[in-house]
C-alpha cells in the first residue's frame, strides 16, 4: 500500500482507504483514468478528426464539380457552336 494525501485536508492517507482518517473526506485520493481509457479516447479523437477531414474533401470537391458543371453549361447557353472546346482558352 503506498500513501498519497488527502484532496480536501493534505494529510497522509493509505491509498486503499475509503475515507480520510482526518477529516473524513470519502475517497480521498483523486480518481485516476486508466492508461487504457485514455488511449481508447484519443484513438476515437484521432479517427473522428480524419473523418471530419475527408468528409470535409468530399463536400468541397463536390462543390467544385457542381461550378464546374454550371461554369460549362452556362458557356454552352451562350455559345452553342463551340461545345467542344468549353474550357479551352480561344484567341
Amino acid at each position: 500500500m503506498a500513501i498519497g494525501q488527502c484532496k480536501e485536508c493534505s494529510q497522509n492517507v493509505s491509498t486503499a482507504a475509503l475515507t480520510c482518517p482526518s477529516c473524513g473526506c470519502p475517497h480521498p485520493h483523486p480518481q485516476r483514468v486508466s492508461k487504457m481509457k485514455n488511449k481508447r479516447a484519443r484513438k476515437l479523437v484521432i479517427y473522428a478528426v480524419i473523418i471530419f477531414v475527408v468528409v470535409c474533401g468530399v463536400i468541397v470537391s463536390g462543390v467544385q464539380d457542381q461550378n464546374e458543371r454550371e461554369r460549362k453549361f452556362e458557356m454552352q447557353q451562350r455559345d452553342p457552336v463551340n461545345t467542344d472546346r468549353v474550357g479551352e482558352n480561344r484567341n
